[in-house]
């Protein structure tokens, strides 16, 4: 597996570590050894048999969250997080995974939830329906409100095909498959494939998600008949039909790296949304669009090493509050749900809200 990165791995291993100061991990945790370059010699030298792949080093390979910030920066655009989650399954397939599947299973969740119910109240519940709200399992777990606001505004606009359905209590299996778990990715991505191929429109809520659904299902050969859309991109036209009134708030704005990087999606829309919806702004943190810096809440982090995760998240809240915001907003549930625990832990003087959440607060119905 790592023998098809043989040019990476080398330009890697020889280079004077120029993209040490992109990766959020190595500058959280402040360790030169979990820096992209040592990464990748550790898994160069285990590609060449120089080092044993065993439990303990394999576990650098998992101080990593795929942000893809060094590879934006490399001369050679290499990219790092597919040959480190190529180096995460060799290190499965060889018994020396450092940590058990189970971490990375996540189970289906059930259709009582908060977001089943309200789904269920507004009449948006269907077994099957053609166009699906995907929530993502750390949306149904961690963050409800996103997918709920999301229905609730279609509701205020008049807008009936959006529902959520049986599917929609599935995990598509990203952790599985960035823990290095194939075979259980395959399984999960296999099922959940069946499971959606009625649908003609899914609106997937969460962008790590969304990544997973367009970028690496096809490269498994699983492959959706339905149109994917991110929360961004179906949001943006519903408003033209919206009376918005204008919200007086500093509002801090965080792209996700999974929308701006990995999914190539335009950090313009969603900065466009929050202008119809506020007087003012938002504001753009220090680094933004597709320079973001990453708050901690991909890559299976925050399962592998929370404390470096949720000390990631601080460094982005803390940028928030250097410019007054009294909101830090983002599309991405797995950022809002991971900022707003860290916020809420060290009682900082800043709310964190999905960006649906303020949308549907300004709008106040639909013109006739």
């Amino acid at each position: 597996m790592l023998a098809e990165f043989d040019n990476e791995l080398t330009l890697c291993t020889y280079c004077p570590s120029l993209c040490l100061h992109t990766c959020p991990v190595s500058t959280v945790e402040g360790n030169d050894a979990v820096s992209p370059w040592a990464k990748m010699s550790l898994a160069n030298y285990t590609r060449l048999g120089h080092a044993p792949l065993a439990a303990e080093s394999a576990s650098k390979f998992y101080k990593c969250m795929g942000c893809g910030a060094c590879s934006q920066w490399c001369a050679h655009s290499v990219d790092v997080a597919k040959v480190l989650f190529t180096a995460r399954r060799e290190a499965v397939a060889a018994g020396a995974a450092p940590f058990d599947r189970t971490l990375f299973h996540h189970d289906d969740q059930p259709l009582d939830g908060p977001l089943f119910d309200g789904a269920r109240k507004l009449g948006r519940f269907h077994p099957a329906p053609d166009e699906l709200l995907l929530p993502g399992y750390r949306t149904l777990t961690q963050a409800p409100e996103a997918g709920l606001d999301l229905l609730e505004l279609c509701d205020e606009l008049e807008y009936e095909p959006l529902t959520v359905g049986e599917a929609s209590r599935l995990d598509v299996g990203y952790d599985l498959w960035a823990g290095g778990f194939q075979r259980a990715f395959e399984d999960r991505a296999r099922r959940v494939q069946a499971a959606l191929s009625s649908c003609k429109q899914i609106v997937v809520a969460s962008p790590e998600a969304l990544f997973c659904l367009r970028e690496v299902y096809p490269r498994y050969g699983f492959e959706l008949a339905a149109t994917l859309t991110s929360v961004p991109e179906f949001v943006l036209p519903l408003l033209s039909g919206a009376v918005i009134e204008r919200m007086n708030l500093n509002v801090a704005y965080h792209d996700s790296c999974h929308q701006v990087r990995q999914l190539g999606l335009a950090p313009e829309r969603s900065r466009e949304i929050m202008q119809r919806v506020l007087s003012e702004g938002p504001t753009d943190l220090i680094k933004s669009g597709r320079e973001t810096v990453c708050c901690g809440g991909t890559g299976c982090l925050p399962l592998t090493s929370p404390e470096t995760s949720r000390s990631a998240a601080l460094d982005v809240l803390y940028q928030a509050m250097e410019m007054d915001a009294q909101v830090l907003t983002s599309f991405s549930p797995e950022c809002v749900a991971l900022m707003r625990s860290v916020c809420v832990d060290n009682t900082l003087p800043l709310a964190v809200e999905h960006g649906v959440t303020l949308v549907k607060r300004a709008v106040v119905g639909a013109t006739p």
